[in-house]
């Protein structure tokens, strides 16, 4: 008991001090993470509407019209449950933006435009990012 008790001490000293670990084999991560991804969608879609109406992403969160409950930095949002997300993007031979959200010591969940193929999880450690599938 006391031994099994000390694991799960661990367990969850380790998920509070470094975040969560998500694993591709695990379906229930990959709708966990869909999860999380559906609450930036809305600001996605803002976004490539604002690109395909200014040929660029916008420089800035602050330029989508409103309303969007963006702080005044304009780099990033918070979804209602208290997930902050980051927003960077880049105009030049290729525009292109991220949105991404910290999971985890390293990891993180990024959307890419436009070399992206949809939302991803990034696990930060060297392992290669693996595309949600919420149909795992």
């Amino acid at each position: 008991m006391g031994v099994a008790l000390g694991v799960l001490g661990v367990r969850t000293c380790f998920r509070l001090t470094f975040g969560e670990v998500f694993r591709e084999q695990s379906g229930r991560d990959h709708r966990k993470l869909h999860r999380y991804a559906m609450e930036a969608e809305p600001v996605r879609l803002a976004i490539e509407h604002y690109q395909a109406t200014h040929g660029h992403p916008p420089a800035e969160l602050t330029d989508l019209p409103k309303p969007h409950p963006f702080p005044d930095d304009g780099r990033s949002f918070t979804t209602p449950d208290g997930k902050t997300w980051f927003y960077s993007s880049y105009t030049g031979a290729h525009s292109e933006y991220s949105l991404y959200l910290k999971l985890n010591w390293d990891g993180f969940l990024i959307f890419r435009s436009p070399f992206g193929k949809g939302w991803q999880y990034d696990p930060g450690n060297g392992d290669p990012a693996w595309l949600i599938d919420p149909g795992r």
